[in-house]
């Protein structure tokens, strides 16, 4: 896997950099790799860690980026600012929930993935595009820096221990 490229969720709209067109059908490959919010506020879309409802949070794809999604991760996040985020068990939770999340989106399994290929880039495109950018015009919210530290480092610092419970089970 190359380098992770961050794109905004509206980048689905062709514009310059941007090479998908919809109208072309199946054969169309994007040029962009994976979809995630941009922004560093969508790592702030998170209530109390662990956050049982995590995989439950999606955004208008409009509304994704920009002022008006800044402004909405602030007000929905439990925490108040990025202070949270010096705790390294916060940390653990949020690439955990990210994680397991992108999984979700590409393995319809609310759980760990079996191998870092489950939620790799082009998977994750693909399923935030045929679930939810497409028929719906919305993307669920991630964020590119979780996955990074999970695809990048040690896959056993943030694997799930018996207390994490996912999506409220």
């Amino acid at each position: 896997m190359s380098g992770f490229v961050i794109v905004t969720c509206v980048s689905f709209n062709i514009r310059p950099g941007i090479h998908y067109d919809r109208n072309v059908g199946e054969a169309a490959k994007p040029s962009i790799v994976a979809v995630y919010c941009m922004t560093i506020e969508s790592i702030q879309y998170t209530k109390e860690l662990p956050d049982r409802n995590f995989h439950q949070y999606i955004v208008n794809r409009m509304d994704s980026v920009g002022k008006k999604f800044k402004k909405e991760a602030r007000q929905f996040c439990f925490y108040r600012g990025y202070a949270f985020l010096k705790d390294a068990d916060n940390w653990k939770h949020i690439v955990q929930q990210k994680v397991v999340k992108a999984n979700e989106l590409t393995k319809d399994s609310l759980s760990w993935p079996l191998t870092k290929d489950d939620v790799e880039q082009m998977a994750v495109f693909e399923a935030q595009l045929g679930k939810h950018v497409l028929p719906h015009d919305n993307v669920a919210i991630l964020n590119a820096f979780p996955l990074f530290l999970f695809y990048y480092f040690l896959t056993e610092r943030f694997i799930p221990n018996d207390n994490l419970r996912l999506g409220g089970k």
